[in-house]
């Protein structure tokens, strides 16, 4: 008979300036970004969280450990980051977000009726995890 697999406890706590520091520590051991390619200096960071620049914005912890964050922007998009992606992380994120917020009403051409997440390119582990969780693919962006 096969174990049952057992999981850490998942928190999700609201992002407030006191968190700039924990923040930072996650951002440096970050792999993939679609934002940035040269890591912010720490008063750079420190700025950049204090004007919370985000309509929602959510540590992720296992066990009391931060593994990662999310966040809801006004054009009902998703950024995820988290350090060792797995589908059950990925799919319990997603979970929250489903039980806990809304999109926002649809803007033509500008805000679609639906949460929606950019992954980097270069992430395949997280792409491959959101697509076993039935994400379906909408677009691939290019930068010049």
């Amino acid at each position: 008979m096969k174990k049952p697999k057992t999981y850490k406890e998942l928190l999700f706590k609201e992002i407030d300036k006191d968190d700039s520091e924990t923040l930072f520590e996650l951002l440096k051991k970050r792999v993939h970004s679609i934002s940035h390619k040269k890591i912010p200096t720490r008063d750079e960071h420190i700025a950049f969280v204090q004007t919370h620049p985000y309509r929602y914005w959510i540590m992720i912890l296992e066990d009391d450990c931060p593994v990662g964050t999310f966040y809801l922007q006004k054009d009902n998009s998703i950024g995820l980051n988290i350090l060792v992606p797995s589908k059950y992380l990925v799919s319990e994120v997603l979970r929250y977000i489903g039980e806990n917020f809304k999109p926002l009403n649809e803007i033509k051409s500008k805000v679609p009726p639906y949460f929606y997440m950019n992954v980097p390119y270069e992430n395949k582990k997280l792409s491959e995890l959101l697509l076993e969780l039935g994400g379906i693919p909408i677009q691939i962006s290019y930068k010049f």
